[in-house]
């Protein structure tokens, strides 16, 4: 079958678990409590810009204006949304692809709890996330920078702008590849630039956007188990004897930590931890998977399971929603 660089399908397989993914996310959409996507539905099935600040929609068009405007002139209305999510299956399907995962890891994902929660409640944040990751595969397979990737990762900013906190993170992988001392050098410098940068001019408009109370403050909970899976996939990579990137790990624990130091408000604090958290989810799924095969598939859904179901902070993350 010829490879559809829309939906990131090339073969068979690839098709059946996208069709899985698409009909999950539907039935997901139209049964699941879902605040984020409630507050989103009038606004998409009218398009009236006065649902939201005019300088936040300036600041991340794609979501709010060119994917609401596309369903406006079809008539789609709330339909958008789902089409949204459908479009995030073949990104996970892409991007399972271009790091060599095999398709049925997709299951591990979506039970995922952070992607859980982010696809369940913070719509426009999920989306953001698997864009910027489907431009960070396609590094992965390419092993060089490529203008595509370039423009998924200027489309993932302008659908949610807090994004840019994990763009050092992704440079720091991407240059730990390189053999040039200079260019890592380089690279290191200017991501940490960039984020510390950032952070302050960013600094009232994120808290003020990213501050809704989830109920209960998980900002440290959410930093430890973001360092916890820095490191398990550290000892991973050490394990198959790879080169470890210890600065990826080292830019995230001081990132957060600064965010914490900042006081930012706890919510801002978890949202930030998930975009992390989805980075390091995949590439110790891939190594997993590289160790143990599809043996570790029905064990991470069940450890994702549990987490979801079982630990009171994230089950009223699910159905009390966590709202940007």
């Amino acid at each position: 079958m010829k490879k559809n660089n829309l939906i990131g399908v090339k073969n068979l397989n690839s098709l059946v678990w996208f069709s899985l993914l698409s009909i999950f996310f539907a039935l997901n959409f139209y049964f699941s409590p879902q605040i984020d996507i409630e507050r989103y539905q009038d606004y998409y099935q009218n398009f009236d810009p006065s649902f939201i600040e005019q300088k936040n929609a300036i600041r991340e068009p794609v979501f709010f204006y060119f994917f609401p405007l596309l369903g406006y002139i079809f008539g789609l209305g709330e339909i958008t949304l789902v089409l949204i999510l459908i479009f995030s299956a073949s990104l996970i399907i892409a991007t399972l692809r271009n790091l060599g995962i095999p398709n049925i890891y997709s299951l591990p994902v979506i039970t995922f709890p952070v992607i859980f929660v982010m696809y369940d409640n913070v719509l426009r944040q999920y989306l953001s996330v698997w864009l910027l990751l489907f431009a960070f595969s396609l590094f992965f397979k390419l092993k060089r920078d490529s203008l595509k990737e370039g423009i998924y990762l200027v489309v993932s900013f302008l659908t949610h702008n807090a994004i840019f906190l994990s763009l050092p993170l992704i440079f720091f992988y991407k240059y730990k590849l390189s053999s040039i001392k200079k260019f890592k050098n380089i690279g290191y410098f200017l991501s940490i630039v960039i984020a510390i940068t950032l952070i302050f001019f960013y600094n009232t408009e994120f808290v003020a956007r990213s501050s809704a109370n989830t109920g209960q403050d998980l900002s440290l909970h959410a930093v430890i188990a973001t360092i916890f899976m820095g490191l398990a996939y550290q000892l991973l990579e050490y394990l198959l004897g790879n080169k470890i990137p210890y600065h990826t790990i080292a830019y995230t624990t001081g990132i957060l930590f600064f965010l914490l130091i900042m006081n930012f408000s706890s919510s801002s604090i978890e949202r930030s931890t998930f975009v992390f958290m989805s980075f390091y989810y995949l590439m110790i799924i891939k190594l997993l998977n590289k160790i143990f095969g599809y043996i570790m598939v029905p064990i991470l859904i069940i450890v994702n399971l549990i987490v979801l179901f079982k630990f009171p902070s994230t089950h009223q993350m699910m159905f009390d929603g966590i709202l940007i």
